[in-house]
């Protein structure tokens, strides 16, 4: 069953990918189900890969403050820290997010999708 879910998952993404684009939320939230699928399977670097990449996409469209990005940031370090990552690391990704909600304080604090 998973590998059907895998092979659906890929299908839908692709879709929407072309059709949406690759910052779009539908899109951002499709690459999301897969990386936790990978998850799921223990596949750490692979969801890692993945899960960077929507809350970069999140981060960009939504903005750090918004739900969606900040869930996905905590699954972000959750996958950092199975995947073996260093403390360095994480931190490194923390200070970023960190620096994106100063940022954003200083800035209107509207994001694409607002």
């Amino acid at each position: 069953q998973l590998e059907q879910a895998e092979a659906l998952y890929h299908e839908t993404l692709a879709g929407r990918r072309r059709a949406l684009g690759d910052l779009h939320p539908g899109t951002l939230t499709t690459i999301g189900h897969v990386a936790g699928l990978y998850y799921q399977q223990g596949r750490w670097e692979e969801s890692l890969s993945l899960i960077r990449e929507t809350w970069e996409g999140y981060l960009q469209v939504l903005g750090p403050t918004h739900r969606q990005t900040e869930i996905v940031f905590d699954n972000l370090i959750a996958t950092m820290k199975k995947a073996g990552q260093s403390q360095q690391q994480v931190q490194a990704i923390k200070m970023q997010m960190a620096k994106a909600k100063r940022d954003m304080s200083t800035q209107s604090g509207r994001s694409v999708y607002s």
